[in-house]
């Protein structure tokens, strides 16, 4: 049966990044922080089995004076059988090294409050690691550690994901992940960004993508300023 911690525990792990990871809704994040000086706005819908609906969004800056560091927050409203689980929290991404380099690496840390209870229900450590692949294919692998109040405390945490542009401004991409011990997700994705602009368009399909929910589609909206 579905559970409000198994809910809790979806909204960290889908939630590992200060922007849905790589500026969308996947759930694998990248090294690299928004642009310094610059924000993005990621917004999205879930809709899945066992009742599983949600909305999310997840403001992000950095800043001209910290260019490595962004700084944001994530809000993710949540409804299955077992009732709403709404939580909030803060969200950070330190990049330690340049993907430029040939191998960009960072540090992300996040928490989440469960607005119903005011606690804070599920935090993360996520170590983000790029590797450029050529022009249009970039490897990402994460691995880190979740922690989650209301059920096991303290799980570890590992994923690889693959994007490539196959052109029309169209960027595909496929992960896979996994927690100890236990349940592992898999998503694809294709992403619209039209004109190489400052808008992307997402849709979703994922395999257990929270480790519980057996399918998942997500269409999701990043808007950069």
């Amino acid at each position: 049966m579905w559970r409000s911690t198994t809910a809790s525990f979806a909204a960290l792990w889908l939630w590992a990044s200060p922007a849905f990871a790589a500026g969308g809704s996947d759930v694998i994040d990248d090294s690299t922080p928004e642009t310094p000086g610059h924000c993005h706005l990621d917004a999205r819908g879930i809709l899945g089995t066992f009742d599983v609906r949600a909305i999310g969004f997840a403001p992000a800056c950095t800043l001209d004076a910290m260019p490595k560091l962004e700084i944001g927050a994530a809000f993710l409203h949540t409804s299955s059988n077992a009732g709403i689980d709404p939580t909030l929290g803060p969200a950070l991404k330190l990049n330690l090294r340049e993907e430029e380099t040939g191998l960009g690496a960072g540090l992300i840390g996040q928490a989440n409050f469960n607005l119903k209870s005011g606690r804070m229900d599920t935090a993360a450590i996520i170590v983000p690691v790029t590797v450029p692949l050529g022009r249009a294919i970039t490897w990402n692998t994460d691995f880190g550690v979740l922690y989650n109040l209301a059920g096991t405390h303290e799980q570890g945490f590992a994923g690889t994901q693959i994007e490539a542009d196959i052109g029309g401004d169209l960027n595909l991409m496929g992960e896979v992940y996994g927690r100890a011990p236990g349940h592992g997700g898999a998503q694809i994705r294709l992403r619209w960004t039209p004109g190489g602009g400052n808008f992307d368009f997402d849709l979703l399909y994922g395999l257990y993508p929270d480790g519980f929910t057996a399918r998942e589609f997500t269409i999701g909206v990043t808007i950069r300023t």
